[in-house]
Parts: structure tokens; C-alpha cells; sequence
């Protein structure tokens, strides 16, 4: 019977989003969360980002699902990406990017669609990248 409560406990906790980045990039984003726990994947788009991160609150910005994130297609760069959390249509997105480890700068930032299907449209580019 524990077993069975446990098992259900598991499930109920975890969840599987998709978000895409709307604007002129094409970042579709597979999230799966479990007990706050994060992790990131784009699999349906142009980008084959990944990483992993946790909902907290943000100074100024709110509460938010934060992401340290990698693309194998810039290996010198490291991002960090913000969402609006929960999740819901028209939440915002902001990504900030280093390359020393010691300045932070905005990058890009826009609204995000939730369970949206892949953005494809030609001359897209991923906004993880160069």
C-alpha cells in the first residue's frame, strides 16, 4: 500500500512543459520538473540546448523558473535563462549570457507560449548562440 501512495506521490509530482520562445529565434523548450527540480532540453527546434535549474524568486523580478543552460553549437558560452513561473501563456522569458564567469549581461528577452508547437519558419536562429 505504501508503495502504491509513493508511486502516485512520484507522478503527481512530476510535469512535463513545453515553452516556446516566441520572437525571432526557435527555441522550443521540453521541461520536466519534479519536487522544484528542473530539467531543460530542446528537442522539436533548431537549437540542441540543454540544462538544468529550480524555481525561486528573483529580486525585482518575481518568482521564476532559472536555468543554467548550455549549446554544444557555443562551447565558450554560458547562459542563464529566466521564465516567469508558473507557467502560462504570455509569461516572460529573459536570457542572460557570460563568457568569463564575471560579467552577466542581457542578451534577449521576450513572452513565451506554453505547449506551443515548434517555430521552423526559415532564417530562424536559436537564441542560445552566435
Amino acid at each position: 500500500m505504501s508503495a502504491l501512495a509513493l508511486a502516485a506521490s512520484t507522478t503527481l509530482a512530476s510535469a512535463v512543459t513545453k515553452i516556446s520562445l516566441n520572437g525571432s529565434l526557435c527555441t522550443v523548450l521540453t521541461i520536466r520538473s519534479d519536487h522544484g527540480l528542473l530539467a531543460a532540453k530542446d528537442r522539436a527546434s533548431c537549437s540542441q540546448i540543454f540544462g538544468g535549474g529550480l524555481i525561486g524568486s528573483v529580486k525585482g523580478e518575481g518568482k521564476a523558473a532559472i536555468f543554467g543552460i548550455q549549446n554544444p553549437a557555443s562551447p565558450g558560452d554560458q547562459f542563464v535563462l529566466t521564465l516567469s513561473y508558473p507557467f502560462v501563456g504570455g509569461g516572460t522569458w529573459k536570457i542572460y549570457t557570460t563568457t568569463d564567469g564575471q560579467h552577466l549581461s542581457l542578451s534577449q528577452s521576450g513572452n513565451y507560449s506554453v505547449n506551443a508547437p515548434a517555430q521552423r519558419a526559415k532564417g530562424l536562429k536559436s537564441a542560445f548562440g552566435r
